[in-house]
């Protein structure tokens, strides 16, 4: 029983993108999925914010994104945010009945959740 157990985490775990190869100037820098605090877009450009404040172009799309990533570490907060949950600093309500969510790292950015994401957002909260 314990080797079926460890055998299926094993492989749901690998389902799931495990490091990032990223360009930083010349350099092919690996990251780690659990370095990573969000990924938003400027404009068709899509980038990665790591726990320690760097920041990274990636080639991804959101929605191959939210494929590759762990359901219960990010969510995908609006259609140009996908947040993870380690990196969330405080959560305050927001007119409209969305919620407004600061981070551990400074973004020169307001992160609110869409409306219609509200329900979800609150529901993987609590899971």
């Amino acid at each position: 029983m314990k080797e079926v157990l460890t055998e299926t985490y094993s492989s749901a775990s690998l389902r799931y993108q495990q490091r990032f190869l990223v360009k930083n100037k010349q350099k092919l820098v690996s990251i780690r999925v659990s370095e990573v605090s969000l990924f938003y877009a400027e404009g068709r450009i899509n980038f990665m914010k790591t726990t320690d404040n760097k920041k990274f172009m990636i080639a991804q799309t959101m929605e191959s994104l939210m494929t590759s990533l762990d359901p219960a570490d990010f969510y995908r907060v609006n259609r140009s945010t996908i947040i993870a949950f380690d990196a969330i600093k405080d959560m305050y309500a927001y007119f409209g009945g969305r919620v407004k969510i600061t981070l551990q790292i400074p973004l020169d950015k307001e992160i609110i959740v869409s409306k219609d994401k509200v329900s979800g957002f609150k529901k993987w909260l609590g899971e």
